[in-house]
């Protein structure tokens, strides 16, 4: 869970950690706030609840986060990208050197970093069905089957 120490973050971090799910809670700025949330939500039998900081408008910034994620608790279910930011940046008190560097902030936090952390997400599932399903063998010609493994191997022989 992205932006999950304020708002609608934290509300959906809680609902999740009340249905028993385990939750990854990502904060920026503010480790005693993210702890706080954290230590409010509902116990969980999949584990505790875990924080991780990233500041999602730096380069590399959200592939980390979603390694770290998934080295710290096994494999994320679900994926949701509640961070976002805003910069005022007013064109006629600014250099065009400073607009673009908040436009180039404001583009790397809002669509950038959803889109790096769904790929690590995606990858770390296609790896994931790739080893329960072992190898292939030579009687299964289920075509779910077939397709399942060709989509996960598809996606995980382009991350290697």
């Amino acid at each position: 869970m992205t932006g999950a120490t304020k708002g609608i973050g934290a509300a959906i971090s809680a609902k999740f950690a009340a249905a028993g799910d385990r939750v990854v809670l990502h904060w920026r700025s503010d480790a005693a706030e993210a702890e706080a949330v954290r230590e409010s939500l509902a116990r969980s039998s999949a584990g505790e609840h875990v924080c991780l900081q990233a500041d999602l408008a730096a380069q590399g910034s959200p592939a980390a986060l979603g390694q770290e994620a998934i080295k710290q608790v096994g494999r994320i279910d679900v994926l949701v990208c509640n961070h976002g930011m805003y910069e005022e940046t007013p064109i006629e008190k600014c250099t065009a050197d400073e607009f673009a560097s908040s436009f180039d902030r404001v583009m790397r936090t809002n669509l950038h970093a959803p889109a790096e952390l769904a790929y690590e997400v995606v990858h770390a599932v296609a790896n994931h069905v790739l080893q329960l399903m072992g190898p292939p063998r030579p009687h299964s010609i289920h075509s779910r089957d077939h397709s399942r493994r060709r989509w996960a191997r598809t996606v995980f022989r382009s991350r290697q």
